[in-house]
């Protein structure tokens, strides 16, 4: 009988554990679109720096990345023709941040041969 308590008890420790952990994340939708026409850009890479979390943006959607940790992070959007945006953002847990990412094109210089 005091086995089957334990076991009960070390199982109900292990779920509390989970959902504590699982409510320590947020989520982010992010919009990225042309500074100057407003239209959607596809394939710019959006990324949490320094926690391998991140994905491209499709052109008619927000990406959408979740378990992101809470607190403060630094995210940055970047495609090629385009200039780099980075900006400090806030995630409070079991909640969603919607950012409006706009780029800027920025002409490539390629080096020489």
């Amino acid at each position: 009988m005091k086995r089957l308590a334990l076991s009960i008890s070390l199982i109900a420790g292990l779920l509390a554990g989970t959902l504590e952990l699982s409510a320590q994340t947020g989520t982010i939708q992010a919009r990225v679109t042309d500074a100057r026409s407003g239209a959607g850009i596809s394939g710019a890479q959006i990324s949490l720096e320094g926690t391998g979390i991140g994905g491209l943006s499709t052109g008619d959607r927000p990406l959408v990345i979740r378990n992101v940790p809470a607190g403060t992070q630094s995210i940055s959007a970047q495609l090629i023709g385009y200039a780099t945006i980075r900006r400090q953002i806030q995630i409070r847990s079991g909640e969603t941040v919607s950012l409006e990412i706009e780029l800027s094109q920025q002409a490539v210089q390629l080096g020489g041969i």
